[in-house]
């Protein structure tokens, strides 16, 4: 297994800006949406760069799903497996998912772990912050 990386006070900063920039603010697929956040911890952490390749591509899970294909090379589910391992300790940085089924395809809701909260979309779309145990997921995952 790989070694997984310790966060620097500037990851922690970039993450928190972040974080700050869509608390509050809708989901829109393509621009502001739980895929892209994944990317951009993703980014943050390892210096990729999937979160400016697929903002703007898309604007539907169904299209995000297919694009991520084409413009990554992965499906959002095996891009989690290739970056992540999972982990049973909540660290800031820790992306919390659920599996959930959209039509025809299971897909992954996710948030992140960041100073004792978790940034996630409420049922009307909204991006907020809550406690742990106010919240549903299945698994956790840290960057590899």
């Amino acid at each position: 297994m790989e070694d997984e990386k310790e966060m620097t006070d500037e990851q922690r900063t970039t993450i928190t800006d972040f974080i700050n920039s869509v608390y509050g603010k809708p989901v829109v697929f393509g621009e502001r949406d739980c895929n892209l956040t994944v990317m951009f911890i993703i980014d943050v952490m390892t210096g990729s760069n999937y979160y400016s390749t697929m903002k703007g591509t898309y604007t539907t899970i169904e299209e995000g799903i297919a694009k991520a294909k084409d413009l990554i090379g992965m499906t959002p589910s095996a891009f989690m497996k290739k970056h992540f391992n999972k982990t049973d300790s909540l660290e800031d940085g820790v992306i919390t998912s659920s599996i959930k089924k959209n039509k025809t395809t299971n897909v992954y809701h996710t948030g992140v772990y960041f100073s004792g909260v978790i940034l996630v979309a409420d049922e009307n779309n909204i991006f907020t912050t809550v406690h742990p145990i106010d919240t549903e997921y299945q698994d956790l995952w840290r960057v590899k």
